[in-house]
């Protein structure tokens, strides 16, 4: 029996409120599809003006292996200023490298 398939977003329990005081936030349930977070292309859907065609992505296959850290720097060191000037891409790269770091650390641990 497989269990059922429950998944939430974080949303503000109200749409107006002061710049100045913190939101209160609560889990709703996602009713529609979901997206699976082991997915190859999950990092260029969040970002559509960046990757346009949905290609050459972290987790494409390539015919020479790119390390993680490898493409982090590629992509900050990009001729191209469109990957360094997006904050929200840049905050996303730096939560994979934490992921990323973070395996490692586990899997030297055991």
């Amino acid at each position: 029996m497989n269990p059922p398939n429950l998944s939430f977003s974080v949303q503000p329990l109200s749409s107006e409120f002061p710049q100045d005081i913190i939101a209160d936030y609560q889990l709703d349930k996602i009713k529609n599809n979901t997206i699976n977070i082991y997915e190859n292309d999950l990092d260029m859907k969040p970002f559509p003006e960046l990757y346009p065609n949905g290609t050459n992505g972290m987790h494409v296959a390539r015919q020479t292996a790119l390390a993680p850290s490898d493409f982090i720097k590629n992509r900050l060191l990009n001729v191209d200023p469109k990957f360094m000037l997006n904050h929200s891409y840049l905050f996303h790269l730096f939560q994979q490298h934490e992921v990323n770091a973070m395996y490692h650390s586990v899997d030297h641990m055991l």
